[in-house]
């Protein structure tokens, strides 16, 4: 169970964290959807890539600070890996997330690029 409250806070700082990088950028999801399914002109589309940059460079800062994490796991691990391979306090569950959050990221970048192709074609 510390485990998991551990992982939890973790996530929850670097969600503080890295909303402050691009707090101008990421839209609120009620925003998002509303822009989403409305979205006609130029500026919609452009809007919309920079809440998917944004996202993007967060994700990857989340990758990121799990990867140092694993390292720090690899370089002393805590003796229970091999019992609970992916409890809080692991290297491979460090690793887990840092491959979630550097997939979301690719795929908020795609995102982004569709809705700057988007917007070239929009009035």
């Amino acid at each position: 169970m510390r485990g998991i409250l551990h992982t939890l806070a973790l996530l929850a700082v670097g969600a503080l964290f890295t909303a402050g990088l691009a707090s101008g950028q990421v839209l609120p999801k009620d925003e998002l959807k509303k822009l989403i399914t409305s979205a006609s002109t130029r500026a919609d589309h452009e809007r919309i890539a920079k809440h998917y940059e944004a996202k993007a460079e967060q994700l990857e800062v989340e990758s990121k600070e799990h990867l140092e994490e694993a390292a720090e796991y690899r370089g002393n691990p805590p003796g229970h890996e091999q019992k609970h391979p992916l409890s809080g306090r692991t290297a491979a569950h460090c690793e887990l997330f840092a491959r979630k959050f550097a997939d979301a990221a690719k795929e908020a970048r795609r995102l982004a690029a569709d809705h700057m192709e988007m917007a070239k074609t929009a009035k």
